[in-house]
């Protein structure tokens, strides 16, 4: 087990070497990824909110459309009663 573990920290070791960075950098890559990985469900978090909001905005249009019909209709109604 003990011979694995060389092997895994010399091959760990000649792959943080080849990106860059210095091979006892493993704690410095670990949190470069936890920051990018909460960077991305943050981002991933916003364009969830961005396409609720949008979701939202059209249903307001749309409402908003359904009660101006509904204002016509209605004053349409009353005209016609006044004629009558």
């Amino acid at each position: 087990m003990v011979r694995n573990e060389i092997i895994y920290d010399m091959i760990y070791d000649t792959y943080l070497t080849a990106i860059g960075l210095p091979p006892d950098g493993s704690k410095t890559v670990y949190i470069y990824t936890q920051t990018i990985h909460g960077t991305t469900q943050s981002t991933q978090t916003v364009l969830r909110t961005i396409q609720s909001t949008q979701t939202i905005h059209r249903t307001t249009q749309s409402t908003h459309r359904t009660t101006q019909s509904t204002q016509t209709t209605h004053r349409t109604i009353q005209s016609t009663q006044t004629i009558h």
